[in-house]
C-alpha cells in the first residue's frame, strides 16, 4: 500500500499531464464493491500508448449498483497514483461497503489486481471489464514494465488491431438464448470466424463459437455483409473474431444475454427488437430483377412445402442461417454420418402454375454447412421429368419412359462444385450423366443458384441447360435429348439431396435451401 507522497503524480500534475496528451482519449476506469464487502484494496498498471499518459483521480459520473458514489482519491491514506517512469503509471487504493473509486486514464491499462474478486469488479467506461489476461493473483510489479516511450518515436507504427473478439454471454438462469449479428467492411476488410474468447463467462463457463453446429451460424451474405450468430445459455456463451464492423445485434432475451467486445460489455446502441434481415444491409443484391415470379415457396412450414416425397423426417424449417431474400424461415436438410439419404420433396409444377412446361427457368439459395464434406458424387435439387418415379438407378430411359436433370454436388478443394446429374435418353447405361459447373461453393455462405432447362424437340439433340451462381453465368449445354414425345413435360422441382448409389455420408452434415420460385415459358431470368 502506497500513499500519494515524493516521488507520486499530485492531482494537479495528473490533470496536466492529461491536458498535454489530449483528454479527448481519456477513459474512466471505475473499481467498485458489493454492499456486503469490507475495506477491499485493488491496483493497476498503465503504460504509454501513441495517445500518451496520465492518471488522475476522478468521479465515474454515475453511481454503483447499490446507489453508492464512484469517485478516486476520496480516501487519501489509501488511493494513490505513482508515476514509476516516464511510460509506466501504478495507480491503486481501497473503497467498500458498495461504493467504488474512479481514475481517468490516458494510456494502456496492461495489469490490474483485486484484493478479492468475488467483491469487487473493474468497468471501464461503465461497462463491466472481463478480459481474465488483465487480472493478475498478486499485487502488479510496475518494474515489469520499463518500457521507454514510443510516442514521439517516428518510426513506431501504433494501429488498432483489425480483428476483434465479440461474445455473446449468458446468465447462469438462462435457457438456450439465440442471438445475431451483421459485419459490414472496414478498410476494405470483412470476415468472420468462431473463436475461443480467451476468458470465462463471470459464472466460469466457456465463451467459444461453433460448438452448437446445428445453431452456430456464419453467413457470408454478399461481399458487403456477413450474418452471424447462435444460440448458447446456462451462463456459457459464444464467440466470434470479427474484422469489419458490427452493425447492429439481436438478442433473445436481453435481460438475460449480453455483448462484449474484447472483454468489455458494450451498450445497447447496436442492439434491435428483432432478428436481423441481412438483405436490409447489403449495397450489392445479388437477386435479379425481372418479372415476378409464377410462384415461390420460401419453405415456412419446412417439409409441408412439398406435394410429395420420402424421407422428409431429416427436413425441419429453421430460423437461421437464411438467406439475403428469405421471409425468415429456411429449410434444414441433415445428412447422417453413415446414411446416404437426405431426404426427397417435389413441388409439382401443375398444383403450383396449373400446368406442365416445356420450358423452366428455377432459382433457390443453397448453404452448405461448415461440417459439409460429401465423400462421393451427390444429388441436389433440379428438374424432374419422371412423374411416375421409372428411372431409379436401374432403368434405363428411352425417351418416353422419363427424364430428369437434377443439380449435384461433388468435394473439391476449398468446399463443394455444383453441377448436373441427367438421365437422358442418349446415356450408355442405367447411370446418369454427371456435368459439372466447375466452381466452388464455400462452406458456411449462401449462394442464389439459377437453373434453366429448355426441353428438346422430340427426337432431336436440341435440349438446353443453363446454370448461374450469384447471377454469373457458369453452366451451359444446348445439344440434350432427354424425349422422343411430347408428353414429357416439366413435371416438378425435385428437392433432392443424398449420396448416389452405395456411398454413404462420412459425417453428419446440414445443407439449407431457401426462396424457390420459378417462371414457366418466359426465357431465361438471367
Amino acid at each position: 500500500m502506497k500513499l500519494l507522497g515524493a516521488g507520486s503524480l499530485s492531482l494537479a500534475t495528473a490533470s496536466v499531464a492529461a491536458a498535454d496528451t489530449g483528454s479527448s482519449q481519456d477513459t474512466i476506469w471505475a473499481f467498485i464493491t458489493e454492499p456486503s464487502a469490507q475495506t477491499i484494496s485493488y491496483e493497476f498498471v498503465v503504460q504509454r500508448s501513441a495517445d500518451g499518459l496520465a492518471v488522475e483521480f476522478a468521479n465515474a459520473g454515475y453511481d454503483s449498483p447499490t446507489g453508492q458514489g464512484v469517485e478516486g482519491g476520496t480516501w487519501p491514506a489509501e488511493d494513490f497514483i505513482d508515476e514509476v517512469s516516464d511510460d509506466v503509471i501504478h495507480a491503486g487504493g481501497t473503497t467498500g461497503e458498495g461504493f467504488g473509486d474512479a481514475f481517468d486514464v490516458t494510456g494502456e491499462v496492461v495489469a490490474i489486481w483485486l484484493e478479492d474478486a468475488d467483491q469487487m469488479w473493474a468497468e471501464r467506461d461503465g461497462s463491466t471489464v472481463t478480459d481474465r489476461e488483465l487480472f493478475a493473483d498478486e499485487p502488479p510489479n510496475p518494474d515489469e514494465w520499463p518500457q521507454e516511450s514510443t510516442a514521439n518515436d517516428e518510426t513506431a507504427q501504433v494501429t488498432e488491431p483489425a480483428n476483434s473478439v465479440w461474445s455473446f454471454i449468458t446468465d447462469e438462469n438462462a435457457q438456450s438464448l439465440s442471438h445475431e449479428m451483421i459485419v459490414k467492411p472496414s478498410n476494405g476488410e470483412l470476415d468472420v470466424a468462431f473463436t475461443d474468447a480467451g476468458y470465462d463467462s463471470p459464472t466460469g463457463q466457456g465463451i467459444e463459437g461453433g460448438t452448437w453446429p446445428a445453431e452456430d451460424f456464419i453467413d457470408q451474405v454478399s461481399d458487403d455483409v456477413i450474418h452471424a450468430g447462435g444460440a448458447t445459455g446456462e451462463g456459457f456463451g459464444d464467440a466470434f473474431d470479427v474484422t469489419g464492423e458490427v452493425v447492429a445485434v439481436w438478442l433473445e432475451d436481453a435481460d438475460l444475454m449480453w455483448v462484449e467486445q474484447g472483454g468489455v460489455e458494450i451498450g445497447d446502441d447496436l442492439l434491435t427488437d428483432e432478428p436481423l434481415e441481412p438483405s436490409e444491409w447489403t449495397d450489392d443484391p445479388v437477386s435479379a430483377s425481372g418479372p415476378t415470379p409464377d410462384f415461390v415457396e420460401s419453405f415456412d412450414s419446412g417439409p409441408e412445402a412439398f406435394h410429395s416425397g420420402w424421407r422428409m423426417d431429416t427436413m425441419t424449417a429453421v430460423s437461421s442461417p437464411t438467406s439475403p431474400d428469405s421471409s425468415g424461415t429456411a429449410l434444414r436438410t441433415t445428412i447422417h454420418g453413415g446414411d446416404h439419404v437426405g431426404g426427397h420433396g417435389y413441388i409439382e409444377m401443375d398444383r403450383v402454375i396449373g400446368y406442365r412446361p416445356d420450358e423452366l427457368h428455377q432459382r433457390y439459395w443453397v448453404y452448405f454447412g461448415e461440417n459439409a464434406y460429401p465423400s462421393d458424387d451427390c444429388k441436389a435439387p433440379g428438374f424432374s421429368g419422371d412423374p411416375n418415379r421409372n428411372l431409379s438407378g436401374t432403368t434405363e430411359p428411352n425417351g418416353y419412359n422419363g427424364w430428369s436433370a437434377r443439380g449435384s454436388y461433388h468435394a473439391t478443394s476449398g468446399g463443394v462444385e455444383p453441377g448436373y446429374y441427367v438421365y437422358h435418353a442418349d446415356q450408355s447405361s442405367w447411370w446418369g450423366t454427371y456435368d459439372r459447373w466447375g466452381v466452388t461453393l464455400q462452406r458456411g455462405r449462401w449462394y442464389q443458384i439459377d437453373q434453366y432447362i429448355d426441353l428438346n424437340t422430340p427426337g432431336r439433340n436440341d435440349g438446353v441447360l443453363k446454370g448461374w451462381v450469384d447471377g454469373e453465368e457458369v453452366y451451359s449445354r444446348s445439344n440434350w435429348r432427354w424425349r422422343e414425345t411430347s408428353d414429357l413435360p416439366v413435371h416438378a422441382f425435385w428437392h433432392d439431396f443424398y449420396h448416389g448409389g452405395n456411398g454413404t455420408a462420412s459425417n453428419t452434415y446440414h445443407i439449407y435451401t431457401d426462396e424457390y420460385q420459378c417462371w414457366a415459358e418466359q426465357g431465361e431470368m438471367l
